[in-house]
């Protein structure tokens, strides 16, 4: 049976800062483009909360042609402050409960859905309804709810990478799934914009709340050749984190140029890396999601961009789509990166532009639909 209508049901709030949530609007914005009738919905569940297609458009860059619906959020998680990771998970299952039974009675029992949400996932699998499921990391409440519905009929499975389906494969035998990493809408990179020497980071300066490690690639590049010649720009917030990586650099007097633009708007943001020669990956180890499971927007956006990319040597980053034109640096390793920037003008590539289709949205929504057939 081929569909032509897909609603994604998730606990993610619109519009908000997040990658998640612009990964969604982008994914959302090009299923649509392929004709199938998509529709969101999701809980008003912050303050900015808004169910406005104009809004979300115009906060994302988009120009999203889907219904939107935003569903009343009267439970506690963003209202207050204290035990805010106990509270989002009881909201969260309140809230998807409550949802799912309310679609139960207005939905076709042959309605698809999408979700990255884990509870709405496993209340719509409980109610027989076919349900993508994106999978993006790791946890135990994941663990649990993918191992009592993964092979089950009417689940489907997108992992973002190879380790993450490792992870949860193993020996099941009657999964439903595609390894499918992010992807980047290309048109927003089709202007040309003249080149400069400045190397680029591109994101929030903290990675769940703490630190991406940006003082050590920043001490690499003081010692490194390019210093001498190249730009460093650290486009993102928060405020306070750009605040303080800049008294770092003025308190350490270091002898060049070195730039914190803070937040920009998406065509700002666009135009920063298409002026950038290289883009910059990197994170901590600390962090498990960083290390395996991440698959960066920032990355495809650098590669549309025609950056060559620069990346701390994670498994996570070995497993990027076309990551042998990335180079690498050993974390933690000040001589490693030393050496990698030294020599980026010599080792490292472009992606030639017969390869970008392959990390295209467009690519991208394709695969979800050979899966929701499937």
């Amino acid at each position: 049976m081929k569909y032509n209508k897909l609603t994604y049901l998730t606990y993610q709030s619109f519009p908000a800062n997040t990658a998640n949530s612009l990964q969604t609007i982008k994914n959302l914005e090009s299923i649509s483009k392929l004709g199938i009738n998509t529709e969101l919905i999701f809980p008003l569940r912050e303050k900015i909360s808004s169910d406005s297609i104009k809004t979300i458009n115009n906060f994302y860059n988009t120009n999203v042609e889907i219904n939107v619906t935003g569903v009343k959020h009267n439970y506690p998680f963003g209202k207050i402050k204290f035990f805010e990771k106990y509270l989002y998970h009881i909201s969260h299952y309140l809230w998807a409960k409550k949802a799912v039974n309310k679609i139960a009675k207005n939905y076709e029992t042959n309605a698809v859905f999408m979700t990255r949400s884990d509870w709405v996932f496993h209340f719509l699998i409980k109610k027989n309804f076919k349900v993508v499921f994106e999978c993006h990391q790791t946890s135990k409440l994941r663990n649990f709810i993918l191992n009592k519905h993964i092979e089950k009929e009417n689940s489907r499975i997108i992992f973002l990478n190879e380790l993450l389906k490792n992870h949860y494969i193993k020996n099941k035998k009657n999964c439903k799934y595609v390894v499918l990493h992010n992807g980047v809408n290309l048109d927003e990179f089709n202007n040309f914009v003249e080149k400069k020497k400045q190397l680029v980071f591109v994101g929030n300066l903290l990675r769940f709340d703490k630190s991406r490690n940006l003082e050590f690639f920043i001490k690499g590049f003081v010692n490194s050749q390019l210093a001498r010649e190249y730009i460093l720009i650290f486009v993102g917030g928060p405020k306070s984190e750009a605040e303080r990586l800049k008294n770092f650099v003025r308190k350490s007097n270091f002898n060049c140029k070195i730039e914190f633009t803070g937040k920009l708007k998406r065509k700002e943001v666009i135009h920063t890396m298409q002026q950038s020669m290289f883009g910059i990956l990197i994170n901590s180890s600390e962090n498990q999601h960083s290390y395996l499971y991440t698959s960066p927007i920032k990355y495809f956006e650098y590669i549309a961009a025609e950056l060559k990319v620069i990346a701390v040597d994670f498994p996570s980053h070995r497993n990027l789509p076309l990551n042998k034109k990335i180079s690498y640096f050993e974390e933690n390793n000040s001589i490693s990166l030393i050496n990698c920037l030294n020599n980026l003008n010599i080792n490292s590539e472009l992606v030639e532009p017969s390869e970008l289709y392959e990390i295209s949205l467009r690519h991208r929504a394709e695969k979800i639909i050979e899966l929701l057939n499937d």
